[in-house]
C-alpha cells in the first residue's frame, strides 16, 4: 500500500507539474510576453523555482509535453539560470543526453549556453574596441596639444626676435648726440672780431 501510495502521489505530482508547465508554455508563447524583456528574468525564475521544487528535471525533460515547454523557456534564460538548470541537469545529464525526450532540452540546454557565451565574448571585444578607440583618440587630443602649445611657444620666440631687429635698427639710425656745452641744441655764439676805426 505505501508503495502504491507513493507511486500515486508522484504520478499526481507529476500532472501537477505537467499542467503547471501548459499554462508557462500558453505565457511564453503570448506575443506580450516575448516582447517585454523586463519580464523574462522574473518569469524564468519562478518557474526554475518551481522545477527546483519538484527536485527532478530529468522526470520532467523525459516527458514529451513537458520537453518542449522547457526547450522555449531556455530562450529566455540568462547566465545565471543556464549555470542553475546545469547543476539540476548534471546528475542525471548522461542518461538525458540517451532519452528520446531528455536528448533535446540537454541538448537546446548546450545550445543557449554557447550562444550566451558568444555574446559574452561579443561583448567584451566590443569594450576592448572601444577602449583601444578612446586611448587613441586622447594620444591624438595630447598630440594636438603639444603641437599647438609648440606653435604657440615659436610665435612668441619669432615676435620677440622681430622686436629686437625693429630695437636694433633704431638705435642704428639715431641722430648723433649733440657737443658738450651745447646741451639746448643751440648753435654757440660767435664773436665778431671787426674793431672800431682809428681816427686820423
Amino acid at each position: 500500500k505505501t508503495t502504491c501510495s507513493r507511486r500515486r502521489t508522484a504520478m499526481a505530482g507529476g500532472n501537477t507539474m505537467s499542467q503547471y508547465l501548459q499554462r508557462v508554455e500558453a505565457t511564453l508563447e503570448d506575443e506580450d510576453f516575448a516582447s517585454d524583456a523586463e519580464k523574462h528574468e522574473l518569469f524564468v525564475n519562478n518557474v526554475l523555482e518551481e522545477i527546483v521544487q519538484s527536485s527532478d528535471l530529468y522526470r520532467l525533460s523525459g516527458d514529451l509535453n513537458c520537453s518542449r515547454v522547457l526547450e522555449k523557456l531556455l530562450e529566455f534564460t540568462n547566465a545565471q539560470q543556464i549555470l542553475q538548470l546545469w547543476a539540476m541537469a548534471a546528475p542525471n545529464l548522461a542518461t538525458m543526453l540517451k532519452h528520446r525526450c531528455a536528448s533535446h532540452v540537454a541538448q537546446a540546454l548546450l545550445l543557449r549556453t554557447s550562444l550566451l557565451l558568444r555574446r559574452d565574448a561579443s561583448a567584451g571585444l566590443v569594450d576592448e574596441a572601444a577602449e583601444e578607440e578612446e586611448e587613441e583618440e586622447a594620444e591624438e587630443e595630447e598630440e594636438e596639444t603639444a603641437a599647438t602649445v609648440a606653435a604657440a611657444d615659436a610665435a612668441d620666440a619669432a615676435e620677440a626676435a622681430e622686436d629686437a631687429d625693429s630695437a636694433g635698427e633704431a638705435a642704428s639710425i639715431a641722430p648723433p648726440v649733440a657737443a658738450r656745452g651745447s646741451s639746448s641744441g643751440r648753435l654757440p655764439m660767435v664773436k665778431s672780431s671787426s674793431a672800431a676805426p682809428v681816427p686820423l
